[in-house]
């Protein structure tokens, strides 16, 4: 196992900063790269665009648990991506772009909701924290903004009711998009 060398906790899978090649695991690296964006040890710049899931030392996948983790860093690490994508886009008031990756995040929690409802990853308590930012009743004006297609508000309800079955997030966070 390796460590992180921000928390010093031992990970199996790491973030490496493709830049500079330091690693750190997804947690620190989430929660550094929101205030900075800059390398923790050598103040490289870096974006998330250049991080990749790195195994501990590059050895080969042994159990069904390495390739889990494996799988989960990965879905972390495009959720997060995307979902700052959107960010952007709708803080530039690109309404077509914003559209584009909200399809695809809607798709990615679709295929990938079983990993992130049953993770142990304390990490994924940070996805966890923006879906319900996402969800969250105040966002019909960025809905409406969306102006999502039929196909993607039934697939966004169906996330929407997997997440309060999975008690995610509650009843008063339901119902975002029925009303817009």
């Amino acid at each position: 196992m390796q460590e992180c060398a921000i928390c010093r906790e031992k990970k199996i899978t790491l973030l490496q900063l493709n830049d500079c090649s330091h690693c750190f695991c997804s947690f620190c690296t989430f929660n550094w790269f929101i205030k900075k964006n800059t390398c923790p040890l050598c103040r490289h710049p870096f974006t998330l665009e250049t991080v990749r899931v790195k195994m501990n030392n590059d050895m080969l996948v042994r159990t069904r648990y390495h390739k889990k983790s494996i799988e989960e860093e990965e879905f972390m690490l495009k959720f997060i991506k995307y979902y700052l994508k959107i960010k952007i886009n709708y803080l530039y008031n690109r309404q077509f772009a914003c559209q584009s990756f909200s399809k695809i995040l809607i798709n990615l929690l679709l295929k990938n909701f079983n990993m992130l409802s049953r993770s142990k990853n304390k990490s994924m308590d940070i996805v966890i924290s923006i879906i319900k930012k996402f969800f969250d009743a105040n966002r019909r004006d960025f809905f409406r903004y969306l102006n999502l297609d039929n196909e993607y508000k039934n697939k966004y309800k169906v996330i929407e009711n997997m997440l309060f079955q999975e008690n995610i997030i509650d009843q008063s966070l339901c119902n975002t998009i029925v009303t817009v």
